[in-house]
């Protein structure tokens, strides 16, 4: 079933993908993953699923790991949030009424977004991707309050020089391209 085991028709039918060139060398990172995604909405509230992905040379994209948050669930509690040498790679959302924040209508909105932990090596010649997209149905439904605010909504991922988006991991080993910052859009960044 190729929806299960390569995400191109996903990624081309919503949300954006960032991708590196091709590596130069094999590229292997172990434990959590960060993404801090801008966005707007012209919607109450959007569900934003961000997903990690090897591209193979063939165009082939097989996930990896992914994650995703609630735009009015983004606050977070610092003091049991985990950074890593002083970045912030594991955000605590507490997810409870009072934690909701407004969505202001076509405001820019930091998204700081967990994702699962993984131990993956991307070989030389493939690229890595991050995918930005509204859903991630069906294990990600979101609970009806955040679908109801977000229906209708028009969701911009930003990623100009005001609004720096971007993916964060550990690398292990021999640092490959994405190890240092990409050009705007930067999204992709490595330690």
């Amino acid at each position: 079933m190729p929806c299960t085991t390569d995400n191109r028709l996903g990624e081309a039918t919503s949300g954006v993908s960032y991708t590196t060139p091709p590596l130069t060398h094999d590229l292997r990172f172990d434990g959590p993953l960060f993404a801090d995604v801008w966005v707007s909405t012209t919607a109450r509230d959007a569900v934003v699923t961000v997903r990690v992905t090897d591209v193979a040379p063939d165009g082939t994209s097989t996930e990896l790991t992914d994650g995703w948050l609630a735009a009015s669930f983004r606050a977070i509690d610092p003091s049991r949030s985990r950074y890593v040498d002083g970045q912030l790679m594991q955000p605590w959302h507490r997810f409870t009424r009072e934690s909701v924040l407004p969505v202001p209508a076509g405001q820019p909105v930091e998204l700081p977004i967990e994702i699962f932990p993984t131990d993956a090596v991307i070989p030389a010649g493939h690229a890595l991707r991050l995918y930005v997209g509204p859903n991630d149905v069906p294990h990600a439904v979101p609970p009806v309050s955040q679908l109801t605010g977000e229906l209708g909504g028009i969701v911009q991922v930003l990623h100009d020089p005001r609004h720096k988006s971007y993916l964060e991991f550990a690398v292990l080993g021999t640092c490959a391209a994405p190890c240092k910052p990409l050009p705007v859009p930067q999204l992709i960044r490595g330690s």
